[in-house]
């Protein structure tokens, strides 16, 4: 008995399906570039010493422009007490570490360290660059 071999081998087109990826590809591409991550762009002031990371950090961001943003979201200064008393009740013995602008004044670093202390935080510090 003799084995005949019945029908092609039918391969899938190739040509829709390259299209789909493509088109999927330039969608999430095209709609990545419309996201919008909070945050700011800061130069930090430069230092000999380094700081070892806690457990409970709270990161302040104080831009050149006087925008405050905590964990990068943007916060206005009426409400940097509250939002501070409010990281507090989760996180009793949180550390809050201020990014601020080298550009910026002394008296608003000092201005933030006021509110905080008057939210209850009891350990700063200030976030440096490394000099090379």
């Amino acid at each position: 008995m003799r084995w005949e071999r019945r029908g092609y081998i039918i391969w899938p087109e190739l040509t829709p399906l390259v299209d789909v990826v493509l088109i999927l590809l330039i969608f999430f591409s095209l709609s990545s570039s419309f996201i919008i991550l909070p945050g700011a762009k800061i130069e930090l002031p430069s230092s000999h010493f380094s700081w070892k990371k806690e457990k409970e950090e709270l990161h302040l961001t104080l831009t050149a422009d006087n925008l405050l943003f905590i964990e990068n979201k943007l916060i206005d200064w009426e409400n940097l007490t509250w939002e501070l008393e409010k990281k507090l009740l989760k996180h009793p013995q949180l550390v809050l570490i201020i990014h601020a602008d080298k550009r910026v004044s002394l008296e608003k670093v000092i201005n933030i360290l006021d509110k905080a202390r008057e939210a209850g935080v009891k350990k700063f510090a200030i976030a440096t660059e490394k000099k090379k």
